[in-house]
């Protein structure tokens, strides 16, 4: 399933989350770009969280060059979880100088 979401400062699309049966891995990933091209993103991170609220994986990565468009991503072991269960993915980050948070829950569907 494949999701879009924005605020003032990014926007945040082609969210998925899925479960890659042969590696047995839960895939997240996400594409987030700069809503403006004057502005760099310069930090971003994913959390990845079950319905329950509770954090599965998170990270953060600054960078120093800055970019209009990064991709977060993680593969993890999926636990309980299975296709047609729900997750939080919540990307985070700078950009421009402002701080963003955008939240989406999604589906977890085959890869």
């Amino acid at each position: 399933m494949s999701t879009n979401a924005s605020n003032d400062i990014v926007t945040v699309n082609d969210c998925t989350a899925c479960y890659n049966v042969p590696d047995n891995l839960l895939v997240v990933s996400c594409t987030v770009s700069s809503a403006a091209a004057s502005h760099l993103i310069t930090g971003i991170g994913l959390i990845v969280n079950n319905a329950e609220g509770a954090t599965l994986a998170s990270f953060y990565n600054g960078m120093s060059s800055g970019s209009e468009q990064v991709s977060p991503a993680f593969n993890l072991e999926p636990g309980p979880l299975d296709v047609g269960d729900s997750v939080w993915a919540v990307a985070q980050g700078e950009c421009g100088g402002q701080h963003f948070f955008v939240e989406q829950e999604l589906s977890i569907g085959h890869c």
